[in-house]
């Protein structure tokens, strides 16, 4: 027999490897949310998907019921997932598209078909999320993926900021929030004013096995009295800095999820849940180091 023959019966013979079976059909990342005041019921929203050696965010763009309708249908029909939470899997579960759909916060949206004894369910940190402001979280959403990915081999954990650290990302917040403001009374008159140091403030911070920093920071002003429903010198803002570097703003009004290598890279990628406004909601990933993200997001009406 032919030796180039009997190389590929071979090759063909040898059992797929997780990495191999992963590249051999699209890897998706989805979250496995728990949202609502009342009703608390489990879903799955399927997020995003890897194209090459980017990732992807799932379609949004509708404008009408219609357009809901089709572009939902061009989601995956079924999926299984890996639930991820802290590093670790902690659990399995199945979805399927809906029949139908009505509203446009359902974009992306599907059913779980798992048991519901059999859904992990997670409080820790739970009130640091919300779909729309007012609507406290029971459980906090968790990091799903289509294949057994869920380690995170840059180490993330949480940190305290040194003080040159801090330092070096109030400089770089002050670039963003330069003043302060002050108002007669709620949405009245406003002035600009200084700012001290200490009123920025530390949302979270942490830190890889390489050293780099990933930190959140705000204004704490009671005194501004201004009120604005939207205000941004008041929204948080995240900074990632890198050993040797300064800060470098990645976004706001953002929280982190889950660090993990989703796509078996060898290294890790960040999720985060992105809420906007009273009529946005979304995530971001960012992978290589930071340099690159993909923002899921939609409206609520």
């Amino acid at each position: 027999m032919d030796r180039k023959l009997v190389f590929v019966l071979l090759a063909l013979s040898l059992p797929v490897t997780a990495a191999q079976a992963a590249s051999q059909s699209p890897l998706y990342v989805g979250v496995l949310e728990i949202a609502g005041a009342s009703a608390q019921v489990p879903h799955v929203r399927v997020a995003f998907y890897k194209d090459g050696d980017r990732w992807m965010a799932m379609n949004t763009n509708v404008h009408t019921v219609a357009e809901l309708e089709r572009v939902n249908k061009t989601y995956p029909p079924q999926l299984d997932w890996s639930v991820v939470f802290d590093g670790k899997k902690i659990g399995n579960i199945a979805s399927r598209l809906p029949e139908r759909i009505g509203f446009y916060s359902d974009i992306g949206v599907e059913t779980i078909t798992t048991g519901r004894d059999r859904i992990p369910l997670v409080r820790t940190g739970a009130g640091d999320f919300y779909y729309q402001p007012g609507i406290p979280q029971k459980f906090r959403p968790l990091l799903l993926v289509s294949a057994d990915n869920f380690r995170d081999p840059d180490g993330w954990k949480p940190a305290m900021l040194s003080a040159p650290e801090k330092a070096a990302g109030i400089k770089a917040f002050r670039k963003l929030v330069p003043a302060s403001e002050r108002c007669d009374r709620p949405e009245g008159n406003m002035t600009k004013v200084a700012y001290p140091d200490s009123r920025v403030t530390v949302l979270k911070a942490y830190r890889s096995k390489n050293g780099d920093v990933l930190f959140g920071l705000y204004l704490h002003d009671p005194k501004a009295n201004c009120g604005f429903f939207d205000d941004e010198i008041f929204y948080d803002y995240w900074f990632v800095a890198k050993p040797g570097s300064g800060p470098r703003n990645l976004g706001n009004q953002m929280q982190p999820m889950e660090a993990a290598d989703l796509d078996n890279s060898g290294k890790s990628q960040w999720l985060f849940h992105t809420s906007r406004g009273d009529n946005w909601g979304g995530y971001a990933i960012y992978w290589n180091n930071f340099s690159k993200h993909a923002e899921f997001s939609w409206n609520y009406h």
